[in-house]
């Protein structure tokens, strides 16, 4: 484990302004970027590498290999991932020994909130039973348009290596808890100061987390019976959102039959579910149902 104890670096040349391009000041928000070849002002929300290494994670615990960024040679912004979904830096304390490395990488103070913010943060690793027994040299980070982006500094020793983790976890117990003919009641676990938004259909609503305690519940309207919905479920943080969490639900029908019997007569529930499959045929309805019998007196309803 070849480690130095301690290294402290000062944040002066990271500055938070502007940035000199190729003689010209780059406007807030922007950075010198290399595209093709040449430095240029540019967003770099617009123009990043992609980072989707699973064993980043902090979940991983598998250290071998070990891995360490010093190898890396880093150049430019980074987006990270985690599968599909998008993934940051940790905020907090990650023990050593995750990520694939040694000494795990995070940051020591919160992401931007401010859209299109660029700020400067300091960057910690674990070892031997110290969260910061490691200072790294600092990095920038930018908030875009639902994701964040890093501009990351070779660390000066091994083995370190930045951690993620998903920006936000998916809102669970997501469900359909009941429907009529023409609506579905969606139901799902309540996260403490998150809000969420439902996708289906092509259209987004955004959908605020009731005070107290108790599932969120969302009932959607106006669906044609015998149709099948999907359903996406996002929770959401400012303009970040999770990898979002996906349902199915079908519109059933409701049927109504009156049956008139003779005096003496008599039909068990399997022929009365074979009167209803046969009128299911008839109007090209699925036969599936449930039936739910009610028996009146001859001169009543």
């Amino acid at each position: 484990m070849l480690l130095p104890l301690f290294h402290l670096f000062t944040l002066s040349s990271l500055t938070e302004g502007q940035v000199l391009c190729s003689g010209v000041n780059c406007s807030s928000g922007m950075d010198c970027i290399s595209i093709n070849g040449d430095l240029q002002c540019a967003d770099p929300c617009d123009h990043y590498s992609v980072l989707n290494d699973s064993w980043r994670s902090v979940d991983n615990t598998n250290n071998n290999p070990v891995h360490c960024d010093r190898n890396i040679n880093w150049a430019g912004w980074y987006r990270f991932f985690l599968g599909q979904a998008d993934a940051r830096i940790p905020e907090k304390c990650i023990a050593e020994l995750r990520c694939g490395t040694s000494a795990p990488l995070w940051i020591t103070a919160p992401h931007p909130t401010q859209m299109y913010q660029i700020v400067t943060r300091s960057v910690c690793g674990a070892w031997s039973g110290s969260c910061c027994n490691y200072v790294s040299r600092p990095i920038q980070i930018k908030l875009c348009n639902g994701f964040y982006v890093y501009k990351l500094a070779t660390p000066t020793g091994c083995y370190t290596a930045y951690c993620a983790d998903l920006c936000f976890p998916n809102p669970e117990g997501f469900r359909a808890s009941g429907q009529t003919q023409n609506s579905i009641t969606l139901q799902w676990n309540k996260m403490d100061n998150i809000s969420f938004v439902l996708q289906f259909n092509g259209t987004e609503t955004s959908i605020s987390a009731p005070t107290g305690v108790g599932p969120v519940t969302y009932t959607v309207s106006s669906l044609a019976a015998g149709t099948t919905y999907t359903f996406t479920l996002y929770s959401v943080s400012g303009s970040i959102r999770s990898s979002g969490v996906r349902i199915t639900a079908t519109i059933g029908y409701i049927v109504m039959l009156k049956v008139k019997l003779k005096l003496g007569d008599h039909l068990s529930v399997s022929q009365m579910e074979d009167v209803l499959s046969k009128v299911f045929r008839q109007r090209g309805l699925p036969p599936q149902f449930s039936l739910k019998v009610r028996s009146v007196k001859p001169g009543t309803q």
